[in-house]
């Protein structure tokens, strides 16, 4: 499957599984935005592999608000959402 340029917006992402999955996407050339309650693990990852990032507790309706306004707004849309 060809990933490379596709918007992929991972929960959890600046650590554990999430941070291996948005690493994985990333070296598959995909537009990677993670996101997390905590926001030093999340610019971290970000920033050491030059990610997009949100902090907001999706578990809330305005956290999910918050990401998805996030990522509509820096890319127009969500291909793969993990």
């Amino acid at each position: 499957m060809d990933l490379r340029n596709k918007v992929v917006l991972i929960t959890g992402g600046g650590t554990g599984i999430g941070k291996s999955t948005a690493l994985h996407f990333a070296r598959e050339n995909s537009l990677v935005h993670i996101c997390g309650r905590r926001e030093a693990p999340l610019k971290d990852t970000a920033d050491r592999n030059k990610l997009k990032y949100t902090v907001a507790d999706v578990t809330t309706g305005k956290g999910v608000v918050k990401v998805l306004e996030d990522v509509l707004l820096t890319y127009g849309r969500i291909d793969i959402l993990e």
